[in-house]
């Protein structure tokens, strides 16, 4: 058993055209991945460690005007034309946006941070209120920005569960779990046969909980079958940031996601060890370096990889090379930040695709 997800119809498409002055006609690569969720085995408990590698839809796209970024109260501020959207088009209960930077640069890890994603606070008629302060990464006239609308439980998954989750109550039924890397504690979330709806606890209502593209989730499945659900949208291009969280008094995880419908993503070509332990992760041995973890769900344990500071290369174990190994599409690894290293962004290349 595995995680599995095959990307198909994927070519360039006319996703609309906007109906305010200033918002852009936007044609990226669109098409559908099926994602598979695996079986319980007959005894212990059945996890996927899934990521969702299709994004929805961008809303709007445009080059930063000049003059156009400030900061306020500790946001910036990026503001465009005259009634170029309408109030809080990308703000709101069930409505929440995030706004992806494009600097033009070729390489990342680089202070032009291509790939950065902070979600959007509000929005009038020609400003965009963003979740904290970004603009040293903002280059008006240069930069480009998208901004998309989050998955959600209800748009990800169907807010009658079309994905076909194991409905039931909370002690039941299948469960998506979302990992907050602050505090190691993860909000669980499931379809309740009752309510016909996504709900967390007894009652409290979860269609509108975002999934958010820089994380990856963890489900618990709790029959002995697999399903598949097929999700549609657009190939993200582009690096993608991540933020590995930093470890902390005793370390800590992160959940991170392959945003891509491929599995060509290997540890040698992920820009995971950047020989940095500021921009990457630390090297060492299997007990001191960081760890990137892989689930195999068949034997319900992990595969651990890390940087050898002695051999200069992925590895696992004492001597196996695993500079080759690849990031399966569709999944997500496991991050362990070793105690006393600080957070970094890992900004994940978009491997070679034929669109």
């Amino acid at each position: 058993m595995r995680i599995s997800a095959t990307c198909a119809a994927v070519g360039a498409f006319l996703l609309g055209a906007s109906v305010l002055p200033a918002q852009s006609v936007v044609t990226e690569p669109v098409g559908f991945t099926t994602l598979t969720v695996n079986a319980k085995p007959g005894s212990g408990r059945g996890f996927t460690y899934l990521s969702v590698n299709m994004f929805r839809p961008t809303a709007y796209r445009a080059v930063v005007p000049v003059g156009g970024v400030s900061v306020v109260g500790g946001n910036t501020v990026l503001t465009f034309p005259a009634n170029s959207f309408t109030l809080n088009q990308f703000a709101g209960t069930a409505n929440a946006n995030f706004l992806e930077l494009n600097s033009g640069a070729a390489t990342v890890n680089t202070v032009a941070q291509n790939g950065l994603l902070v979600d959007v606070v509000s929005n009038d008629t020609s400003t965009i209120t963003l979740a904290g302060d970004i603009s040293a990464a903002i280059t008006a006239g240069t930069t480009t920005v998208r901004i998309r609308p989050h998955w959600t439980l209800g748009t990800l998954f169907g807010t009658t569960n079309t994905a076909g989750f194991l409905a039931g109550t909370s002690g039941t039924a299948d469960l998506v779990s979302i990992l907050n890397p602050v505090n190691g504690a993860f909000s669980n979330y499931y379809y309740s046969a009752a309510t016909s709806r996504w709900q967390t606890g007894l009652s409290t209502i979860s269609n509108d909980v975002v999934v958010r593209p820089d994380a990856g989730v963890l489900i618990e499945r709790k029959l002995t079958s697999a399903f598949s659900f097929t999700v549609t949208g657009e190939v993200k291009l582009g690096p993608t940031e991540v933020v590995i969280t930093g470890g902390g008094a005793s370390g800590n995880f992160t959940i991170a996601p392959n945003p891509y419908p491929l599995a060509s993503m290997s540890l040698a070509n992920s820009g995971l060890f950047t020989n940095s332990v500021a921009t990457g992760v630390k090297s060492g041995t299997s007990g001191t370096a960081d760890l990137v973890s892989l689930f195999n769900s068949g034997s319900g344990g992990f595969t651990n990889y890390y940087y050898s500071s002695a051999n200069n290369r992925w590895q696992v174990g004492l001597s196996t090379d695993a500079s080759a190994v690849t990031i399966p599409e569709g999944a997500a690894v496991l991050v362990l930040r070793r105690a006393g290293n600080s957070s970094f962004t890992w900004f994940v290349p978009q491997p070679a695709m034929n669109l």
